[in-house]
């Protein structure tokens, strides 16, 4: 199945000790690799939400330098996934069978997520010409920013990716024309 997103922790941050991979593919299906264990062994969760149907996975992100272990799930269809990755006492994965929080954070046709590394907001981009600024990790909208005609409107055409400066509260995005 072909690869459509992936995030990492590095392992160098204060309190994600992991290695973790995680990988988002073109059936829905979200898996969590450490890479610190024997190849075999590597897939520690796999985990997907039957209510997408056949969409595919956008973005993958799990909140960085935080004690709280959480990883966003985009898919096409619109909808974000909030599941909660803890271990047990025993080092194993817990991951219930339902996501922790659900948003639909566009109406369909998501194309581009981007989280801030530090700033508790992230934006996603729609094939429907416009651009939503949430909060996270509730899922408020902020702002959104969308296609108007005439001469002193924004020029959006149907976004293809998003990212946001590594330290300011500024953003960029790509767009077809």
């Amino acid at each position: 199945m072909p690869l459509t997103a992936m995030a990492s922790s590095d392992g160098a941050s204060e309190n994600v000790q992991e290695n973790l991979l995680l990988s988002g593919f073109h059936d829905g299906v979200c898996r969590i690799f450490d890479l610190r264990m024997n190849p075999g062994d590597q897939v520690v969760q796999r985990f997907e939400n039957s209510s997408t149907g056949n969409k595919y996975v956008v973005n993958v992100h799990l909140v960085p330098k935080t004690d709280q272990k959480h990883v966003y799930v985009s898919h096409s269809s619109g909808e974000m996934f909030l599941w909660d990755l803890r271990k047990n006492g025993r080092g194993r994965y817990l991951l219930s069978d339902k996501p922790f929080q659900t948003h639909k954070v566009v109406n369909n046709n998501l194309k581009a997520v981007a989280f801030h590394n530090y700033a508790p907001v992230m934006a996603c981009g729609s094939k429907d010409q416009y651009i939503r600024i949430l909060n996270v990790p509730w899922g408020d909208s902020l702002n959104d920013i969308k296609f108007h005609e005439g001469f002193m409107g924004q020029r959006v055409g149907p976004i293809v990716s998003l990212a946001f400066h590594p330290f300011q509260v500024c953003g960029s995005t790509r767009f077809m024309k």
